[in-house]
Parts: C-alpha cells; structure tokens; sequence
C-alpha cells in the first residue's frame, strides 16, 4: 500500500500494475487499493502474457529470491519495458540472518542471490546498473525485537553458528 500510495502522487491508479502469487490476494489488494492486480506465478507464469502494456518503472521487491530462472524473467522484463525503463531490485544475500529471517514464513526462500550472479544476465540483456547500494540490515534487530521473539529465534541463531564455528575450526 505505501508503495502505491506514493507512486499515486505522480501518476493516476490506473496506471499502476500490482502483482500477487495468490488469487485472493490479488483480488483484495485490487480492491484495497484500486489499482491493477494480476494474479502472477514468478516461476511458471509469463509476465509479457498476462499484461499488455510497457512500463517506465518496474520495482521488485523481495521477490526475486523466490524466483528460479533469471534469465527468463530479464527476458520478460525487456518484453514489458519502455526504452528508459527504470528498474528497481530488492532481494537478500545469502546470510544466517537472511535464512533466520524467513526460515518461518508461510513462503521460503527458493534462491539467495548476490548482484555479482547478476551481473552478467544484465549484460547480456543490455541493461545499465545506473544505481546500487548495499543495505546492510541486521533482522535480528528489526523483527525480533521483543523477548518472547528473542528466545525463540535465539536458539537457531546459536544453532546455525556453533554449526559454521565447528565447520571452519575443523
């Protein structure tokens, strides 16, 4: 909703194409915040089939580490993109606080990636790295704020480093 709400200043709702894995989803973000949502399956849908316009702004966000094939979706990207076309990408580096993070969530993590993967498949379909910044966020601090969340996940955190401590010892 934020994300819309400020792209809402700049342009009309109508304008603006949500994306949703889930049908009900889809469905009530429509109607919560009355732009465009399709119904979109990273991995076995074709994003240039399911809409029919080009785009000057395309933004992911945390969702291309659920997704298995890159170069099918920078091939889809180039088929829904404007000639100016700003693309904005958000995803998590393989980390422990990465994996700590999402271990719980209703959807796992397929793939943990780093931009120097990517690096060549932007190449390759020419596009240009006009910004990149490293945001360096520690979870822990963020979501698990609360005692009861700290004694929970605490236990795998320490389980996950005694693993990689004993690992790199022996």
């Amino acid at each position: 909703g934020t994300i819309v709400q400020t792209l809402s200043k700049y342009t009309r709702l109508d304008n603006i194409t949500l994306t949703a894995y889930e049908k009900n989803t889809a469905y009530h973000m429509n109607k919560i915040l009355g732009c465009k949502v399709i119904e979109y399956d990273l991995n076995n849908d074709k994003l240039s089939n399911l809409v029919n316009d080009s785009y000057d702004l395309i933004f992911f966000r945390s969702t291309l580490n659920f997704n298995l094939d890159f170069v099918s979706i920078f091939n889809e990207l180039d088929k829904i993109s404007k000639k100016n076309t700003q693309i904005i990408f958000n995803f998590h580096t393989p980390t422990i606080s990465s994996c700590l993070m999402w271990m719980f969530d209703d959807y796992t993590l397929l793939s943990l990636i780093n931009i120097e993967y990517l690096l060549p498949i932007f190449k390759r379909n020419n596009f240009e790295i006009i910004f990149s910044e490293k945001v360096i966020m520690n979870p822990r601090k963020y979501y698990y704020n609360t005692l009861t969340k700290k004694i929970f996940y605490l236990q795998f955190y320490f389980y996950y480093l005694t693993k990689f401590i004993i690992k790199n010892l022996f």
